[in-house]
């Protein structure tokens, strides 16, 4: 080992090792030091005179060094010097109308739609289960005796019949099947039957019902009485026509679904409770001012559009949006036939509608719409 003398001038090797503990120590403290102040430094965001970085989609976040924005992981963008005592930006959610060049616009590739009047509804499919009506009675319309029986449940279950099919025969007479149904019981051979006794009873297969769970979005487009279709895996091919009865009193908050009663007319008899059942419902049409749901940022409970001022400057809108339906969104308040919107490319405008709120500086021909252009635009600044 190569040793090194201490301050007395000693050549010991115990002085050796103390002394390079002392310059291992010193090092380890130092690379600390540093590490601690670059982490501060990160952390503590703007600094006084010193260049200031934001992320462009969530400008309240500031870093005095260069690096990704931990909500989203963009990149910080510079933003230059603050003075002294500077404000880092506005209250977070702020937006500032943009000017946009032509030539900037085709190549992030926005595009404009018109707000227009539009008759907005909709097909509504669900998915159900069939279900039957309760057991029925058929009472005797004379006194008399059970000549023969045609048709009898067995005992594994009941018997379905078609309508006209014969059951039994009263007093010479035969009584047939009122409708396609399930046979339940039948009175025997030889019985005598008073006026109004049951000579069968059965379950009705004249209306089949179907129990559908309707999706919360398509609630604002069912009505009682709208018509409706239905398909069974067990007929393919066949479809029933049918109306929507009544809906259940109570919404579904676990599955986020309203249970619907649907009734059809039926004439096949092997139809079973609980079979799966396809349906699709004749929605209610609206006429409304609506835009495309690619037009409309939500930011929480607030829905805002860019509208176009001019061919370059766009000045962000908050509305009021009601039924989304075909891509499309109703728009209750906000906009006027006719005003044109960002259709496509409304994330990278609305990110730079931001930073301008935010005050941070862009490109010439990207600059923020200055009062002048804003106030020689149709309408002028809101």
């Amino acid at each position: 080992m190569c040793r090194t003398r201490c301050i007395a001038g000693c050549w010991s090797m115990k002085c050796t090792t103390n002394h390079m503990k002392r310059i291992g120590f010193t090092a380890v403290l130092s690379i600390l030091l540093v590490s601690a102040w670059l982490i501060a430094e990160r952390q503590a965001g703007p600094s006084e005179g010193g260049r200031q970085y934001v992320c462009p989609m969530h400008p309240e976040y500031g870093s005095g060094l260069p690096g990704n924005c931990p909500v989203c992981g963009m990149q910080l963008v510079w933003v230059g010097a603050r003075d002294k005592g500077a404000a880092l930006a506005p209250k977070t959610g702020e937006r500032a109308a943009v000017a946009i060049q032509p030539e900037q616009q085709r190549s992030i590739g926005m595009a404009l739609v018109e707000a227009r009047i539009v008759r907005l509804g909709q097909t509504i499919h669900a998915a159900g289960r069939i279900a039957l009506a309760s057991p029925e009675r058929m009472p005797s319309s004379e006194a008399g005796v059970v000549d023969q029986v045609f048709r009898m449940p067995s005992q594994t279950g009941a018997l379905r019949l078609r309508a006209g099919e014969p059951i039994l025969s009263l007093n010479g007479g035969m009584v047939p099947a009122p409708c396609a149904l399930a046979l339940l019981t039948v009175a025997p051979a030889g019985q005598r039957i008073e006026k109004g006794r049951d000579l069968f009873t059965y379950t009705s297969l004249a209306n089949i019902y179907v129990l559908a769970d309707l999706r919360s979005a398509d609630i604002a487009f069912l009505a009682t009485g709208q018509t409706a279709r239905a398909n069974l895996p067990s007929y393919p091919g066949k479809v029933w026509r049918g109306n929507v009865l009544e809906t259940a009193p109570q919404f579904d908050e676990r599955t986020q679904t309203l249970k619907v009663k649907l009734q059809f007319p039926n004439d096949e008899p092997e139809i079973w409770p609980g079979l799966l059942a396809s349906v699709e419902i004749e929605g209610r049409n609206t006429t409304a001012l609506a835009v495309p749901e690619s037009a409309v940022l939500t930011d929480g409970e607030t829905s805002v559009v860019f509208v176009a001022q001019s061919d370059h400057v766009f000045e962000p809108r908050d509305i009021q949006t009601g039924v989304r339906t075909q891509s499309l969104v109703e728009v209750k308040r906000g906009l006027k036939p006719g005003e044109r919107v960002v259709a496509a490319g409304t994330f990278l405008l609305d990110s730079e509608s931001r930073l301008h709120a935010w005050g941070v500086p862009v490109e010439p021909q990207r600059e923020r719409a200055t009062e002048a252009e804003l106030t020689a635009t149709p309408g002028g600044r809101r």
